[in-house]
């Protein structure tokens, strides 16, 4: 989007960025990590993940300054694979789409597993997981 705004590519990309900008200055949002060619993380080697998401980074230190705390996995396809590359590049919660939580917890009621955020452990590294729920986003 930087490319096209620079190019005037689209009229209603002019100002967007700046816009951006002063909302996550006044923390009226926050933006996410995401991989840099949008893989799918758990098809691709280790050290390609960690170039995609380095990639991504330095994107977003570029345009806006910092670094995000959150990851939104492409077509949310998580692993607890990526755990141990999450939390080594300082990511520390990441959005799974709402089977990744309900699959494996058959036991608990809907409410208790989608609306509140879970820690994973995998390898002896520990993020946060904010599970979706897929039907609200989906509608």
């Amino acid at each position: 989007m930087n490319e096209l705004a620079a190019v005037n590519f689209d009229s209603r990309l002019k100002g967007l960025w700046s816009r951006y900008k002063e909302a996550k200055k006044l923390k009226r949002t926050d933006f996410t990590a995401c991989g840099y060619f949008h893989p799918i993380f758990p098809l691709i080697p280790k050290e390609d993940q960690e170039k995609q998401i380095e990639l991504h980074l330095k994107n977003y230190e570029d345009t806006f300054g910092g670094r995000p705390n959150g990851l939104w996995p492409p077509e949310l396809a998580f692993s607890m694979k990526i755990v141990p590359t999450l939390e080594k590049m300082g990511i520390k919660w990441v959005i799974v789409d709402e089977p990744h939580v309900m699959n494996g917890n058959k036991d608990k009621k809907r409410h208790e597993l989608l609306y509140h955020p879970h820690y994973v452990e995998y390898e002896g590294y520990r993020i946060v997981v904010i599970p979706r729920d897929r039907g609200i986003s989906n509608a």
